[in-house]
């Protein structure tokens, strides 16, 4: 089942990112699409786990709940994510800067957290 359940939402989270991708989305600096990717491909994974089995079955396992949860994150997260047309933001003094550096710190640490909750409801999961 561990097997087919990775491969079912590396399938899945290729093709979400794909679309996002090519719609003009615009994500963050060099990492951005590849954070994407894992996110979508983590929450889809751990969604499918823990969510009711619902829907056809395909190789014994129902696939529809890992396919509703990474379409319904992937929108979240599409809803977030400013177009590509919007211009980069000028800092000028070192007060916005400041700032500016203590958000993308609280916004790293966010990520990292909800990746380990993530993994950790997997492994759970699979107990």
């Amino acid at each position: 089942m561990f097997l087919w359940h990775f491969l079912l939402v590396i399938i899945l989270a290729l093709i979400i990112t794909n679309l996002l991708v090519g719609s003009g989305r615009r994500f963050g600096p060099g990492e951005g699409i590849l954070s994407f990717f894992f996110m979508i491909l983590l929450f889809a994974w751990a969604g499918g786990l823990w969510i009711t089995p619902f829907g056809p079955v395909l190789m014994g396992t129902y696939w529809m709940p890992f396919v509703v949860m990474g379409l319904l994150f992937a929108l979240l997260l599409a809803a977030v994510i400013p177009p590509r047309e919007q211009p980069s933001v000028k800092i000028s003094d070192e007060e916005s800067m400041n700032a500016y550096v203590a958000s993308v710190a609280v916004l790293s640490i966010f990520f990292w957290i909800f990746i380990i909750i993530l993994i950790s409801a997997i492994i759970v999961a699979y107990l």
